[in-house]
């Protein structure tokens, strides 16, 4: 099936990032986050990759490390490391005339704390010792 072709569009509504406990689109790299939306299971899981696009060079597909849980409303992936700075999910879909179509994601999540220390700092809202 061509993402081109699908009649129901892959929605993400929200996101959950259980270590930093942000659902406004703040993501913390080689951690998990817990993606909700609809249509999120349109195409064949054993078909599709999931990759974090920076904004700034959309072009540029860093894989995800793990894909743990794909279903119509809820995705659970752990992120790869990345820098600081703004991403959207896309998903590479691999059809059977091993043509390959990329699907970026209308939505922007960004990287800020880059550390447990940066975390910690940030929920209980002093300086970080390393600004």
């Amino acid at each position: 099936m061509s993402v081109s072709k699908l009649a129901d569009i892959p929605v993400i509504e929200s996101v959950y990032d259980p270590l930093s406990q942000k659902r406004d689109g703040t993501i913390t790299p080689c951690a998990p986050v817990l993606i909700f939306g609809h249509n999120l299971l349109c195409w064949p899981k054993d078909q599709v990759e999931f990759f974090l696009c920076p904004a700034e060079k959309p072009e540029s597909m860093i894989p995800v490390l793990e894909v743990y849980k794909h279903t119509e409303k809820q995705i659970l992936i752990t992120l790869p490391d990345v820098e600081r700075g703004h991403y959207c999910l896309a998903l590479q879909l691999k059809e059977e005339s091993d043509e390959e179509q990329v699907y970026r994601f209308p939505v922007l999540w960004q990287v800020k704390a880059m550390t447990l220390m940066d975390i910690y700092c940030e929920r209980r809202n002093i300086p970080s010792p390393r600004s």
